[in-house]
């Protein structure tokens, strides 16, 4: 299995199974507020009708996303970016990369607002 974030709102997962089927995920949010996103997913497949029917592969895709959106409404969305300001265990290091990576892309942008301000004013 093969997992890929594109910082900040899209990410891969590509899940290769020993009889050769390979499965790639694609995921995109669009923050729609502070608390509420809209998700596009899709997958990308190798088999045919014939291995496996697209209704069962959408019905167990849905299986896992209403499973996801249970964990997910029962988190915290105010997470502060700032990693030191929680408590972390191993498998958290997801979280925390995509917050380290989040932090840098705030900092770049800052950084730029920043250096255009400047700018302007001489």
């Amino acid at each position: 299995m093969e997992s890929t974030w594109y910082a900040p709102f899209c990410c891969t997962l590509k899940i290769i199974y020993p009889n050769g089927l390979m499965h790639l995920i694609f995921t995109a949010a669009t923050p729609v507020s502070d608390r509420t996103s809209q998700i596009i997913q899709f997958c990308i497949r190798n088999d045919t009708e014939a291995d496996a029917s697209t209704e069962s592969i959408i019905a167990f895709d849905r299986q896992v996303v209403n499973e996801d959106k249970v964990v997910l409404a029962s988190t915290d969305c105010d997470t502060p970016l700032d990693i030191t300001a929680e408590q972390h265990m191993p498998s958290d290091q997801p979280g925390i990369i995509m917050h380290r990576q989040l932090a840098a892309l705030i900092k770049i942008q800052a950084k730029s607002q920043e250096e255009a301000c400047c700018a302007a004013e001489v």
